[in-house]
Parts: C-alpha cells; sequence; structure tokens
C-alpha cells in the first residue's frame, strides 16, 4: 500500500513539474513573443495627469509630471539619448497629457515603428526619435531574463528530484511545494520590466484590469514562497514544538497571503466587471460594502473568542478573522485616501497611503525569512551533533540569500536615488546588476537543503552528487565574487576618483587584487573543506576525541560526536557505532544512515570478522573494525565508503587505529562516571529508606548502621513499632549493585511494610513478601531477608530466616546461638518452597548482631574478616550497650580493611 501511495505521489509530482514547466516556459515565451511583436521602448515617465484627469502642477515626490524615472540600460529609450529626469512634451506630435489621444499610438505602434519624443532638458527643448524593438535586443535585459528564468528552473529540478526520491515524507512535499512556488515566481519577475503599456514609453488613459490578470495571478502565486519556506524550516529536521502547543500555526503562516489573493481577486472583479459599464459609483459602493460587511464579521467572531478565552488566545485562536479584520482596514484606509485625492486634485494622499501600507506589506512579509532564520536557528541551538550539521547549511543559506536580498535591494535603490534625483552617472552594468545577483543567492536556499538532504540522508536519500560538481560550481563562484570586487573598485577609482592615468590604475587594481586574497583563499578554503577536496585534519580530529570523554554528559552523546569527527576527518558517507550488550552490537551512534538504525540493527558478537555482516551491508558499511579494551571487544566502528570513491588508505587505517583506542578509553571512563553517578543516587535512595528512628522497648536497646562502600550495594534493614511492646527487625540483601538494587530493596520495604503487623507472625510474612517481590526478581537475581519480632513483655526474639546470614546471639554467659531456621532466599526458583520460624528467649545481657556479608566478606589482601572472629570480637565486648558494641564491630572493621570496605556494611544489633 505505501508503495502504491508513493508511485502514485511520484507520478502526482512528476505531473505538476512538467505541467509549472510548460506553464514558465509557455508564459515567457507568449509574453515575450507579444511584448516583440507590439515594441518596447524600455523607459516610463510620470503620469501628467492627477486621478480626475486632469493635468497636474506639482510632481510626485520631488519629481515633474512627465519627467523620465526609469530607464531600463541598454534599452531603446537609453540608446536613442533619453535621459532620467527629461520631461516629456509631445509623443508623435500629441501632447503628453492628452492620454485618450495618444491611443492611437499604442492601438497601431509595432516593433520596429518610430516613434518622436519631445523633450525638456536643463530648459532646452529637443527632439528623441526612437524605434520600438524588441526587448531581447537590450543585453541587460537578456542577462536579467536569461538569469531569472535559470534560478526558477534550478529551484523547478531541484525540488522535482527530492520529491522523486522521498515522495511520502512530509518535509520533501512542503519542498517541492516552495520550489514549484519559487519557480512561478522568479518567471514572473523575469518579465517585470516589460509588462504593462508604461514600459512601452506612452501612457494612455485606457488601462485594461484584464491585460494584468495573468501578472496579478502569477504576482499572488509568488506570496507563497516565503509561508512555504517558513513551514519547512518549522519541520525541518524534525517539527518543532510549537506546532504541537499551537494548531493553528498554519491557518497563521498561510492565511494571510490567501486572504491577501482573495481579497484583491474579489475587489479586482468587481472593479474591472463595473467600471466597464461606466458604474464606476456603483463600483466603489459595493466594494466598501464588501469591505464593511467582512470588517464587522471578522471583528464579531474575533470579539466571540475573547469573551471565551480572553484577550490574547481570542486574537490567537481566530487567525482568519484577525487577517480579514487587518485588511479590511488596509482597503479603508486605501479608499478613504482615494477619496481625498479626488477632492483635492492631488494623487498625494493616495500615493502616500499606498506607499505606507506597501511598507507594512513588506514588512510583514518580511517577517516570514526573519521567522525562518529564528526557527532554524533554534532548530540548531536545540539538536544533536549530526542535526547541527544538517541544519547549518539552510540557515546560512537563509541569511545570506535574505541578506543579500537586503543589501543590494538598498544598493539597487541609492543607484536609483543616485540617478534620478542627483543626476550622477554611473555605469550600465551597476543599474540591473543587484536585481540579477539577488536572484542568484536565492538559489542557495534550495541548494543549502537538498545539500543537506544528499549529504546527511537526512530523508533516507543517497548521497549522489559528485564532488567534482559542487566543487566547480562554488569554485567558479568565488572566483566570480573575487573578480566582480576588484573590477568594481577598479570602476569606482575610475569614477569617483578621477584616476585616468593607465599605470596608476593597473597599480591600483594590482594592489585591490592582492589585498582581497586572503578573502578569496578563505571562502576556497571553506569551498575546499565543505566538499571534500582536502582531507580534515587527522590529529585534531583526535584531539578533539579526546577532549570529548570529559566534556560528553554520556556515552550515548560521546559516541555521537565521535561519530561526527570521524565522518569529518575521513570524509565518508556513514559512520555506525555498535555498542557491545551481551551477545551482540547494538547501534549506538550513526551519521549519514537513517535514524531508525539506532537500537535495530544489531550484530552477533561471533560473526566473521573478514566479512561485512549483512546488517551493516545493507547500510552502505564497507569496513567494520573492533574497539578492544583490554583485549575484549567493546564496540564496533562500522564505515561506509568514502566520498571520493577512494579506498582507506594506510593512513586513515592509522588513524582509525588511534580513534578506536580513544572510543575505547572514552566509553570505559564514561562507564565508570555513569555508574558512579548512579551510585550516587542509589546511595542517596538507600540513605532515605533507612531507619533513623529505632523502637523503644522496655529491658532492650536496638542500634542500626549501614556503611556504603565505593560500589554501592543493596544492603537493607528496618525496624517496626508494631505496638504491644513490640517491634519488628528486619535485614536483608539484594543482588546486584547500583540503582537497580536500590529499586529492589525500595520494594523490599514496602512490602514488608505493608505485611508486618504484631499478629502476623515472622514466616507469615516472609511467605508474603517474596510473593509481593518475587515478580521482580527475574534473571536469577534472589534476595535474601531476615525478620523477626521482638516482644519486650515475653522476652523473646521470634524470627524467619529467608537464607540470610545467620544472626549471631550471644548469651550472656559467653554461649553462642546462630538464627538459621526459616527457609531459602527469595528467588523464583525457591518460590513454593515454604518458610519456618523459631523462638529464642533472651534474658538480660543477652546481645543479638545482624549483619550483611559487607561484614563477614570483609577483606585485607585474599583475607577474609570471616564469622568466627565476629564471634570472639561479640564474646569479648558483650558487656557493651547496643551502640557500643557497633561502633566496636565497625572500629574493628576498618582497622581490619584499613577503611577500604569491597561491599556494603550493614548491622543491626540489639541489647537485653
Amino acid at each position: 500500500m505505501e508503495a502504491m501511495n508513493a508511485s502514485f505521489r511520484r507520478g502526482a509530482g512528476l505531473a505538476a513539474a512538467i505541467l509549472t514547466l510548460i506553464t514558465v516556459l509557455g508564459y515567457c515565451y507568449w509574453r515575450l513573443e507579444t511584448v516583440s511583436r507590439r515594441g518596447w521602448a524600455g523607459f516610463s515617465y510620470v503620469p501628467p495627469v492627477g486621478s480626475s484627469g486632469r493635468p497636474t502642477q506639482t510632481g510626485m515626490v520631488g519629481l515633474q509630471p512627465g519627467s523620465v524615472f526609469v530607464l531600463f540600460p541598454g534599452a531603446p529609450g537609453e540608446r536613442a539619448g533619453l535621459h532620467r529626469g527629461d520631461v516629456i512634451l509631445t509623443i508623435n506630435g500629441i501632447a503628453a497629457r492628452e492620454m485618450k489621444k495618444l491611443t492611437t499610438i499604442t492601438s497601431t505602434a509595432k516593433r520596429g515603428d518610430i516613434i518622436r519624443y519631445r523633450i525638456s532638458r536643463n530648459g532646452r527643448i529637443l527632439d528623441v526619435p526612437l524605434r520600438l524593438e524588441s526587448p531581447v535586443a537590450s543585453p541587460m535585459f537578456a542577462a536579467t531574463f536569461i538569469s531569472s528564468l535559470s534560478v526558477a528552473l534550478t529551484f523547478l529540478l531541484i525540488g522535482a528530484f527530492v520529491f522523486w526520491r522521498r515522495p511520502t515524507d512530509t518535509r520533501a512535499t512542503v519542498f517541492y511545494a516552495m520550489t514549484l512556488v519559487a519557480a512561478v515566481t522568479f518567471a514572473n519577475t523575469s518579465l517585470i520590466q516589460v509588462e504593462g503599456s508604461n514600459m512601452r514609453g506612452v501612457i494612455t488613459s485606457q488601462q485594461s484590469f484584464a491585460e494584468l490578470w495573468h501578472l496579478v495571478i502569477l504576482g499572488a502565486t509568488s506570496l507563497f514562497f516565503a509561508p512555504l519556506l517558513l513551514h519547512l524550516a518549522l519541520i525541518f529536521p524534525r517539527e518543532r514544538p510549537i506546532l504541537q502547543r499551537r494548531r493553528r500555526l498554519f491557518l497563521w503562516i498561510y492565511g494571510y497571503p490567501a486572504a491577501f489573493c482573495i481579497y484583491g481577486a474579489l475587489l479586482m472583479t468587481l472593479l474591472t466587471a463595473l467600471s466597464r459599464k461606466g458604474t464606476e459609483d456603483l463600483a466603489t459602493k459595493i466594494i466598501v460594502a464588501f469591505i464593511v460587511v467582512s470588517a464587522v464579521a471578522a471583528a464579531a467572531k474575533i470579539v466571540i473568542g475573547m469573551i471565551r478565552s480572553g484577550f490574547r488566545e481570542g486574537i490567537i485562536n481566530a487567525p482568519i478573522a484577525t487577517i480579514v479584520l487587518v485588511l479590511s482596514a488596509d482597503a479603508g484606509v486605501l479608499a478613504l485616501a482615494a477619496r481625498l485625492s479626488s477632492q483635492s486634485k492631488s494623487v498625494v494622499p493616495f500615493f502616500i497611503a499606498t506607499f505606507v501600507l506597501v511598507l507594512i506589506g513588506i514588512a510583514t512579509f518580511g517577517s516570514y525569512p526573519v521567522a525562518t532564520f529564528i526557527s532554524l536557528f533554534r532548530s540548531y541551538r536545540e539538536s544533536g551533533a549530526e542535526e547541527r550539521r544538517q541544519v547549518k547549511w539552510p540557515i546560512w543559506a537563509t541569511m545570506v540569500a535574505v541578506g543579500g536580498k537586503i543589501v543590494l535591494s538598498v544598493v539597487g535603490f541609492v543607484i536609483v536615488f543616485l540617478t534620478t534625483f542627483r543626476h550622477v552617472g554611473l555605469p550600465t552594468m551597476l543599474y540591473g546588476l543587484p536585481d540579477i545577483v539577488s536572484k542568484v543567492l536565492y538559489v542557495l536556499i534550495p541548494l543549502s537543503f537538498a545539500f543537506a538532504i544528499l549529504k546527511y540522508r537526512l530523508m533516507n536519500i543517497d548521497v549522489i552528487i559528485r564532488r567534482t560538481v559542487l566543487y566547480s560550481i562554488f569554485t567558479a563562484i568565488v572566483f566570480g565574487l573575487y573578480a566582480l570586487l576588484v573590477a568594481g573598485i577598479g570602476t569606482a577609482l575610475v569614477k569617483f576618483v578621477g584616476l585616468t592615468s593607465q599605470a596608476m590604475l593597473v597599480a591600483s587594481t594590482v594592489v585591490v587584487a592582492l589585498a582581497a586574497v586572503p578573502i578569496r583563499n578563505r571562502l576556497q578554503r571553506m569551498v575546499d573543506r565543505n566538499l571534500f577536496r582536502e582531507r580534515r585534519d587527522y590529529p585534531l580530529a583526535l584531539r578533539n576525541i579526546g577532549n570529548a570523554i570529559g566534556a560528553s554528559s554520556g556515552i550515548d552523546d560521546f559516541l555521537r560526536y565521535v561519530a561526527e569527527q570521524i565522518q569529518q576527518a575521513l570524509q565518508n558517507r556513514s559512520v555506525i557505532i555498535a555498542l557491545r550488550r551481551d551477545v551482540e552490537y547494538v547501534a549506538a551512534a550513526k551519521i549519514g544512515v537513517p535514524d531508525e538504525v539506532l537500537g535495530r540493527v544489531r550484530v552477533p558478537t561471533d560473526f566473521d570478522p573478514t566479512a561485512t555482516p549483512e546488517s551493516l551491508r545493507k547500510l552502505g558499511t564497507t569496513l567494520v573494525l573492533p574497539v578492544r579494551s583490554h583485549r575484549e571487544t567493546v564496540a564496533l566502528l562500522a564505515l561506509g565508503s568514502k566520498l571520493s570513491d577512494e579506498d582507506f588508505s594506510a593512513e586513515d587505517h592509522e588513524f582509525l587505529g588511534a580513534a578506536s583506542s580513544q572510543i575505547a578509553v572514552g566509553i570505559e571512563n564514561l562507564r565508570l562516571r555513569d555508574e558512579e553517578v548512579e551510585f550516587e543516587q542509589a546511595r542517596a535512595m538507600q540513605q532515605i529508606l533507612l531507619p533513623t528512628r529505632f523502637p523503644q522497648l522496655p529491658g532492650f536497646e536496638i542500634a542500626g548502621v549501614w556503611l556504603p562502600a565505593r560500589s554501592v550495594g543493596g544492603d537493607y534493614f528496618d525496624t517496626l513499632t508494631l505496638g504491644d511492646g513490640k517491634a519488628g527487625i528486619c535485614i536483608g540483601d539484594v543482588a546486584g549493585k547500583g540503582m537497580p538494587a536500590a529499586l529492589l530493596m525500595a520494594n523490599l520495604q514496602a512490602a514488608v511494610k505493608a505485611t508486618a503487623a504484631a499478629a502476623v507472625a515472622p514466616a507469615v510474612v516472609c511467605e508474603r513478601v517474596k510473593q509481593i517481590v518475587g515478580g521482580n526478581l527475574t534473571g536469577g537475581k534472589f534476595i535474601s531477608f531476615f525478620y523477626g519480632v521482638l516482644d519486650s513483655a515475653a522476652r523473646t526474639f521470634t524470627y524467619s530466616n529467608a537464607g540470610h546470614n545467620p544472626p549471631i546471639l550471644v548469651r550472656v554467659d559467653s554461649n553462642v546461638e546462630r538464627l538459621a531456621r526459616g527457609g531459602p532466599a527469595m528467588g523464583r526458583l525457591f518460590k513454593d518452597v515454604p518458610h519456618e520460624q523459631d523462638v529464642a528467649q533472651l534474658d538480660s545481657g543477652d546481645r543479638i548482631v545482624l549483619f550483611t556479608d559487607g561484614v563477614s566478606e570483609a577483606r585485607r589482601g585474599e583475607e577474609e574478616f570471616g564469622d568466627d572472629r565476629l564471634i570472639e570480637l561479640l564474646i569479648i565486648h558483650r558487656h557493651l550497650d547496643a551502640r557500643e558494641l557497633q561502633a566496636r564491630i565497625i572500629d574493628e572493621l576498618r582497622q581490619f580493611t584499613n577503611g577500604d570496605f569491597n561491599d556494603d556494611v550493614t548491622l543491626v544489633v540489639i541489647a537485653g
């Protein structure tokens, strides 16, 4: 089913690519053919009439009515001798303000016709003949058109390729949609300079909305490029948490451009349909009514949401209503400005309102790339080592593309300002260069996402882009930027400094070229390092791995970093590090393979070392090396082939050997550190569970102590006040160490507290405890346990011993008894064996000592402390009270072991 779905999506994606390609190429051919047939002048001037159709006396933002303010480089207007600031007086003998009469020219003129302009320039009247030509004849237009169309096709091809390889991946789908929209957008911008009658050099009063529909549709499509890019950033490389918190976020992202398009389409439809009938007033009333109704409905929706959820949530949860209300307000402002312009017979109010709203629109859509960068940056900061390397490419590409667009737009504005208002003469090539470069920079966005995908297999795509192609492209870009920098500074020297000496110009250019060499070399090294032309520094990688041992938070974090360092150093396709767990190696870290391999790829420990295991071979592994610690293999290092397709050299093997040794050291050290942390936690848990106060019974004293060793075991003791002069006393030893033993001990304590009571016999307590904790005793684990009830009135100690070290009872007359009766230790093997109990009668001066094997098995070299030594000690010091006797035993153990306990020491002393 999944394969069929993938095939269907591939087919749909291919159809979309073909349809987009046909649309782009067909649209470009149609518009070029139409404009070439009708002829093109390549300049525009300020309309010499106001909104009422009457001639204007004031200029628009400092421009005189009829003055030329757009002059396309290399176009017929420039070649005919027109300058920016020239004022158009007549066109073929018809005054420029007689716009209705000028329609006879636009309706009959075609390519090759000569149009004669009478202009005013600095007080002089000049006649300028201009031959209408095809825009393709302008070198600058040809360069702009080719660059825009190339960028469009690049977007389309990259997106189609990625989607074809991963049709069911949401990220690939959004990426593909973004590239399709980008292709349409750049195809539209490639012909923006030839659309509209204004660029024909003749402005008439009959401007049909029908002629602009194709431009509006394509322009509306381009509004979705930034939202799609933000969408991709929110799910790349993984979904951002905000998508879970804010389910309506995508309505905000796509709602604004969608509402903008729908709003604009409705308004244009009404205006076009009604204006043809000469019912402009009716059209205005209907438009105003539509705006008011939309605004009221949207406001009602928002107010209801605020009442239910509060001010903030009311707005956040009503994205469409909020957007409609904002657009309605914008339309209202525009309508009011149009009315003011009509009453004042000036275009200034309408122009100012339009300018402000355009700035607001630019700021709104400008927030999309800002949000995109923030999302990518936060994904970078919150990701692991591999994902950081995946995300850094789109981050830098977005920064360069958007930042470059902003900077180049400012440069372009400065150029237009200087040439239009200050009449500064600049080289023709500078006019269109910012626009061309900014478009080319946008190619970095799909290239960066595709590069991250293809290089790191983020979407499980094989690395297929050959290094030579990418290297050649980026190297050419570096040298091109270098040449452009040198040429630009040289041109500036000629233009602004007035340098005319050929020798000085050559010398200055050489100095600039030499000064720019470090910049070029730095860029070239970046290309070399990232596109695999040079091997990374092996000693540096080894130092980084060594430093990571102490800096890593755990083994997984360390291995991820090691995999990254090895891949960077070797420049190979993949790295997998599999840790040994019992009888198999399990993938614990990876670079260049799907995330699903972690924990799933397993290799038996008895695999044939002369052959690559099948599970690794399927992932492209070509070399498997053992990672040994003390002659024991603790991990496997599996490597994919090198990106250069060269074999691993002797130097590579030497580096891998050294890296394997460091990996082994790191694994060993981090395991010890993790165990230490675990032991600290287990020690804290045990300390909390142990009693801090002991029952006070007439004629008896009870004392207890637990001394943890360096490796925390599962020792346990507790004392319970049962009432009626009785106390429950228990001690146990849980098999194992660290946190698992501490958790079992906690389970044991809970079972004892839930079971023990004055009326419940010790044997019954042992049986019930065994039933409760038995389910947690897996893999041969067991618990030794002793439980007794001390009755102060009867002076008896009733007990049951479940496989624990028999406590020692030392009588006042030095006789010794062992409290051993009971049954086997608690474990699944002996779950059906019943427990018995016994009673010891206690006299004044008797002492009972309960202990764990940490006491009797305390070692000094090969010698154990032993039960006999303990009994002898108790006989000698039987006159001491409970606390003093406990302290004496601890002192003797410390003296015997030199204070180095190899296991927990736990004691409970009862003095009668």
